[in-house]
């Protein structure tokens, strides 16, 4: 992720200076958006098996 925040910054810097191409920009801007929603998915996976090892837990003390 960092590395493409660098790439969008460098690629935003060249188009001030000599006119870039936003194509450019909005194809790492959507790689970042991807990379969000793939960590946003993770994290509901993460957090939905917390709950079931909490569950797993409680039931078998019971």
């Amino acid at each position: 992720m960092q590395q493409l925040y660098y790439q969008l910054y460098n690629t935003v810097e060249d188009g001030e200076k000599h006119g870039g191409d936003p194509n450019q920009i909005k194809t790492i801007m959507d790689q970042i958006v991807e990379l969000q929603n793939q960590i946003y998915a993770f994290k509901d996976k993460e957090q939905t098996c917390l709950e079931a090892e909490k569950d797993l837990e409680w039931f078998l003390e019971e």
